[in-house]
């Protein structure tokens, strides 16, 4: 097998323009009728966690990394702007206390994290990343293969019966269709990452062709529809893995770019829901809001999420080597 890779550019940009297709589909004045299919993001971000921390992790795990360490990192890495994106739904929108440590509201009727709901993928997430340290680490191709294809039966179920996609795992009546999501695109970005550390594929090209990625996704979230949306969206999921790998074989020539893309995805998924639902009020607002958003994420991600980790770091390194910062271009 190969050396894990240190650096996906081509990664982080295609995170970075789904993080910004999100932004703009909960952008109601104009971005839900632009990107209809944005919500598909989500699934797509499952894939490149399963990806990335595939590559992270997998074989160090297997070298004796414990899971308590592992577990350690993923905290420092998630909590500085999901504690900000549920302080924000707090301040902005009366929150509860509980989603600063990303515990659903169990008193609400429907969504898991009503006053900033783009919190439930993060949920789901850790929920991943435990099932990853107690062993999910060590699955194999064809088990792997096995969930991704349960998953996907489940998915087509519940949508022929006539659930919405977008709401599974937001929604406490959908929380079923949300572990579909997540075991389709974790377990599918953990399978790609088996298939490409085995594949003896020669060297990535550096092209520009690699911006027809991110390119391609955002022409498949125009096309699929929004809710209610049948099956038509679940054949855009199929195509998420051809996205990935393509992502992994092509580099895009500007790296500086494609690094600050992968920079302002996740403090601007984490915040952007409050902020829209505050201060959009016509065509006007949101336009500012969509111009404005991503450069507040770049601002919190140099001057908030990095120094944040870097003293959660120092403060929770009770393992050897634990404060460690492990960075493959996406940051893990």
């Amino acid at each position: 097998m190969v050396p894990p890779a240190r650096h996906f550019r081509t990664l982080d940009a295609l995170r970075g323009v789904a993080a910004v297709s999100v932004m703009l589909l909960h952008d109601d004045q104009f971005g839900a009728s632009l990107l209809p299919g944005g919500y598909l993001a989500v699934d797509l971000f499952f894939m490149l966690s399963g990806f990335v921390i595939a590559n992270a992790y997998s074989e160090r795990m297997a070298e004796g990394l414990s899971a308590r360490a592992f577990l350690y990192r993923r905290a420092i890495r998630l909590w500085p702007m999901l504690a900000i994106g549920a302080l924000l739904g707090i301040v902005l929108h009366g929150g509860h206390a509980g989603s600063l440590m990303l515990l659903p509201n169990f008193k609400s009727p429907t969504n898991l994290f009503p006053t900033n709901p783009a919190l439930w993928s993060l949920l789901f997430e850790v929920l991943a990343y435990a099932a990853f340290a107690f062993g999910g680490h060590k699955l194999r191709v064809p088990l792997l293969a096995t969930i991704v294809l349960i998953s996907a039966g489940a998915l087509v179920v519940l949508v022929g019966r006539g659930g919405l996609l977008v709401e599974f795992g937001a929604q406490w009546q959908a929380l079923g269709g949300g572990f579909a999501r997540l075991g389709f695109g974790f377990a599918g970005g953990m399978l790609l990452w088996h298939l490409h550390a085995r594949a003896h594929i020669p060297a990535r090209r550096v092209t520009n062709l690699a911006w027809a990625v991110p390119a391609l996704f955002v022409a498949l979230v125009m096309a699929a529809p929004g809710p209610p949306a049948g099956l038509i969206p679940l054949a855009t999921l199929a195509l998420f893995p051809v996205l990935v790998w393509f992502a992994l074989r092509w580099e895009i020539p500007q790296q500086w770019l494609a690094k600050r893309l992968g920079d302002l995805s996740y403090p601007l998924y984490c915040i952007h829901m409050p902020l829209l639902a505050s201060f959009v009020h016509d065509l006007s607002s949101a336009v500012a809001m969509a111009v404005c958003l991503p450069f507040v994420a770049l601002a919190l991600d140099r001057f908030v999420d990095r120094p944040a980790r870097a003293a959660l770091s120092r403060w929770l390194a009770r393992d050897a080597g634990l404060a460690d910062q492990t960075r493959i271009g996406i940051n893990t």
